[in-house]
């Protein structure tokens, strides 16, 4: 069996700063649970399933519900008004589409901050070592998607004469928001550092695909896997090439096909007639996704599968990712931090929660 580890081994400790409520300890207690009964012979496994038919139900009607938001409602009345009701200006139409859109993605970034900072079991919910009133990466990146999407939207509305094709620009707007940083920071991974936390990630630490942070921040958050979650899935990506590979993949695939279609679809909406510009940009960004999509699950299942097979023939080769800091969460401490000695930063030694290794903040390429 090929094993190599960047790491001393040790066993991590969970140290509790404060009286937790049963609720908290319950949670630290299973995840510890959960990370340290995996032997050397199994594939570390996921805390979370899609199974449940009330998951998919959920993540079917919300899906939806964005596509009828983003796509239907903006395609339908626009050209409802436009040959329906002639005598209705350009400039009142699109006042209209401007006015119903954003209803149900600001609920649900609304719903989300809520989750993270006041429904009980927050501390649960929120990223590693990440302070109370910390948002994760996801939620602050939509956040910015969001933006990017809603100025074109406002801008091209509230001009006279209204343009259609700023208007245009909205979808692909946010497709830029979202794949740049998907797809640098999955061309170069374990190379790019921010001078800010990134969910798990402290500041000024090596990153790895944006993929991951993703996972991560959602199904912890909003599909209800929490802390357990956030641990396992660190400890699968640490300990499996096949899924750091994966990752990598999908965040180039998404990252780097979505900036081309974005910049085509800008290139578009102000070099064809205004309504063909319009239809363009709110239709093929959700013809992408779908393609995307179905490629996405295709390509996971056959690499779970390599993944199984390659953990079963004993190939291995163990990173250690840097969810380590001296910050320690008032209300859940997953982490401890030792400081009593007198050290350089850069050469203190944090423990983790990850599973089976006392991680050094002295890493060198820990991310493949």
């Amino acid at each position: 069996m090929n094993s190599r580890k960047h790491s001393i081994c040790e066993q991590p400790t969970i140290t509790p700063v404060h009286s937790q409520t049963r609720a908290e300890s319950e949670v630290v207690a299973d995840t510890q649970g959960k990370i340290d009964q995996h032997p050397d012979e199994l594939l570390p496994q996921l805390p979370y399933s899609l199974s449940p038919p009330r998951r998919r139900r959920a993540i079917a009607i919300f899906f939806t519900l964005i596509f009828i938001e983003t796509c239907v409602l903006p395609l339908v009345l626009y050209y409802s008004f436009r040959l329906g009701v002639p005598h209705l200006s350009l400039q009142a139409n699109l006042a209209i589409i401007t006015s119903l859109v954003g209803t149900i993605s600001g609920f649900k970034l609304a719903s989300r901050a809520w989750n993270l900072w006041y429904k009980e079991g927050n501390s649960a919910r929120r990223p590693i070592g990440g302070g109370k009133w910390g948002l994760d990466t996801f939620h602050v990146w939509i956040s910015l998607a969001l933006t990017a999407f809603f100025v074109p939207l406002t801008v091209g509305s509230s001009v006279s004469p209204a343009s259609v094709e700023a208007i245009s620009m909205a979808l692909p707007c946010f497709m830029l928001v979202f794949c740049v940083p998907l797809f640098i920071t999955g061309l170069y991974p374990g190379r790019i550092r921010v001078s800010f936390r990134v969910s798990s990630m402290p500041a000024n630490k090596p990153l790895p695909p944006l993929t991951y942070t993703i996972t991560e921040d959602v199904l912890a958050v909003d599909g209800g896997g929490r802390l357990a979650f956030r641990q396992a899935w660190r400890r699968r990506y640490e300990v499996s090439r096949c899924m750091r590979r994966l990752l990598r993949i999908i965040a180039i695939a998404w990252g780097l096909s979505g900036c081309v279609v974005a910049s085509v679809l800008i290139a578009t909406s102000w070099s064809t007639p205004m309504d063909v510009g319009y239809a363009l940009g709110y239709g093929i960004p959700w013809i992408w996704v779908a393609v995307l999509s179905i490629w996405t699950i295709r390509f996971v299942h056959r690499q779970l599968d390599v993944e199984r097979q390659a953990w079963q023939d004993g190939v291995r080769e163990e990173v250690v990712l840097p969810v380590c800091e001296e910050h320690i969460d008032s209300e859940v401490a997953v982490q401890t931090c030792n400081t009593s000695e007198k050290i350089a930063p850069s050469e203190r030694t944090c423990t983790g929660v990850t599973g089976d290794v006392n991680v050094s903040l002295v890493e060198d390429n820990i991310i493949d």
